[in-house]
């Protein structure tokens, strides 16, 4: 048993030395090397893309998850078990599959790399805090920044906020991390804890994530690029909003105190919040009736010396305050409410000022319509002038649901695109919107547009009816084949061959394994050897043999490979 232990020590051991000996020898050349600012974490991981030299099979940890990019390297990161220690995991953009790996570098020579199919994979070498040299962090001396005035409603106050990289805050101090749905809720978790305590805030739209910070006047700069969905967002100064229409602020004033004249002995004095600029802020918390945030600031009177309190209906919140007044007129019988005026919705759509519209094209065939369709799938949190309009099915597959999509295409409301959560198997219909319309992602949730499709030789293809479902265990996929009837086959041009090949299988696992890198997109399998084909739509008729099959990969999608559960069969 100890000699066991000892061995499996020995193992990890060897293991990490060889990390160390190939990110010395890698790190300066090699540019798969990424920084990832990780927001969960406040630390940037070191990771790099990698090809391994089999399929890693054996490396895998049983966790396997659907989050984010950086949700994933967070879990690799944490993971640890007195066994294993997550170094590597592969990774879907477009399924946000994320399996974690304990892998051991494979140096022998002779051996061919494999692809991985629709995930990437990386290894993950290590993760630095914000206050480890190696960073090589310098003082920034440019002040390049993307300013924006924000309107806080909870506050009603208008701050001049500026946004900044996140590589520029490491002389910043954190003050509390917390989970925020927006910007504008992060900011203002800030600026309740007041100038002095909170000035700053990283925070990533992606990930809800959100770091309140304290910083001098200095910013700094990395030896390294970071890459991260994460901002740092310094907020100036802010100043409470004037009212739209003062001249009906007297009505207003005697509109409210005719709602509410005492509460709880104490007479209530109603003032327009403009009068609120130089009282100090307590504490902000959620309320859904006026009579609740007054009992708030009574109970609070005698340690914080609350006397003031700001309702907003719209945004269920009490704001506490203390508000100092002329000695005239203080007494210790009197709450003040502030109130603004009926102003109109906010419009403002700050998803491009929280996060940098990111997305990748590709192609994917619905084979119900013959079509082969261009697609953008997302990997920012959000997509512009769109709206969420309905559910459009249940499904674990992201073809059937742009299948389902392309199917309403022609009906009032266009599908644009759909939002999709293969860990919920949801399915939801996008459609196009106005400028003041977004759609922001929760967790696994992907956003896929529809872009363009056309005919995909329908004539040629109208006879097949074979579709195969093959579970591809060594790249934890489910692929999709469509078999050929005809021996004439159009638009695909040869690119690789392998002889002497004993099965179909290992033909379908080296076209479904190079289906990104290569853009394999079908095999043909005869006695002699297995051919790969990619799309090519000037390319010359191929004339498939007797007795041989001809396969078309209709789709790939990310499967647990110990996951139980089938896709939706195809008709």
């Amino acid at each position: 048993m100890n000699k066991s232990k000892f061995d499996l020590k020995s193992i990890h051991l060897i293991t990490r030395l060889f990390f160390i000996c190939h990110l010395f020898f890698t790190l300066e050349s090699n540019p798969l090397h990424s920084y990832i600012y990780i927001p969960l974490l406040d630390k940037v991981c070191l990771i790099e893309k990698y090809i391994p030299q089999e399929y890693p099979t054996a490396s895998r940890i049983p966790v396997f998850i659907y989050d984010s990019f950086e949700s994933c390297i967070a879990a690799c990161s944490s993971y640890t078990t007195g066994e294993l220690l997550c170094n590597a995991f592969l990774y879907s953009n477009i399924t946000k599959a994320c399996h974690l790996h304990f892998y051991a570098l494979n140096l022998k020579t002779g051996m061919c790399p494999v692809e991985t199919g629709q995930s990437q994979f990386y290894l993950l070498h290590r993760c630095f805090n914000r206050y480890n040299s190696l960073l090589n962090v310098a003082v920034n001396k440019k002040n390049e920044t993307n300013d924006k005035i924000v309107f806080l409603p909870a506050l009603h106050k208008l701050c001049l906020i500026r946004r900044r990289l996140v590589s520029e805050s490491w002389y910043a101090e954190p003050i509390l991390h917390m989970n925020a749905p927006n910007l504008k809720k992060c900011l203002l978790l800030c600026v309740v804890k007041g100038a002095a305590e909170c000035n700053s805030v990283i925070f990533s739209l992606q990930e809800k994530s959100c770091t309140l910070v304290r910083h001098q006047s200095i910013f700094s700069t990395l030896s390294e690029k970071v890459q991260s969905s994460a901002y740092f967002f310094e907020i100036d100064h802010c100043k409470t909003k004037a009212l739209e229409y003062p001249f009906l602020t007297s009505l207003l004033q005697a509109n409210a105190t005719n709602s509410i004249r005492s509460f709880c002995k104490y007479c209530v004095q109603h003032l327009p919040i403009t009068k609120s600029e130089n009282a100090i802020i307590i504490d902000l918390h959620n309320c859904y009736t006026i009579q609740y945030c007054f009992h708030r600031c009574v109970m609070q009177r005698r340690d914080y010396e609350c006397n003031a309190v700001f309702f907003n209906a719209e945004e269920n919140t009490c704001l506490l305050m203390k508000l100092v007044v002329n000695s005239s007129e203080t007494t210790n019988r009197v709450l003040y409410n502030f109130f603004k005026d009926t102003t109109r919705k906010e419009k403002l759509i700050l998803s491009n000022y929280e996060d940098t519209l990111r997305f990748e094209t590709s192609f994917v065939s619905l084979h119900e319509f013959h079509e082969r369709c261009q697609i953008l799938t997302f990997t920012s949190a959000y997509a512009e002038k769109l709206k969420l309009h309905s559910l459009l099915l249940q499904t674990n597959s992201l073809n059937n649901c742009l299948t389902a999509c392309r199917s309403k295409a022609n009906e009032t409301l266009n599908c644009s695109g759909v939002l999709f959560s293969k860990q919920k198997e949801i399915c939801y219909t996008l459609v196009e919107g106005t400028s003041h319309d977004q759609t922001v992602t929760e967790g696994d949730q992907t956003i896929v547009l529809l872009q363009s499709c056309v005919k995909d030789r329908e004539e040629e293809r109208r006879r097949n009816n074979i579709f195969y479902h093959y579970h591809i265990f060594e790249l934890e996929e489910m692929c999709v084949f469509e078999f050929c009837d005809s021996s004439h086959i159009s638009g695909f041009t040869v690119y690789d061959n392998i002889f002497q090949a004993n099965s179909l299988y290992r033909c379908i696992l080296k076209c479904a394994s190079e289906q990104i890198s290569k853009g394999c997109a079908a095999v043909h399998k005869s006695q002699e050897r297995c051919m790969f084909f990619r799309k090519n739509s000037t390319a010359r008729i191929f004339r498939k043999l007797e007795n041989s099959y001809f396969a078309e990969m209709l789709y790939c999608e990310s499967k647990f490979a110990r996951n139980t559960l089938d896709f939706d069969a195809v008709d």
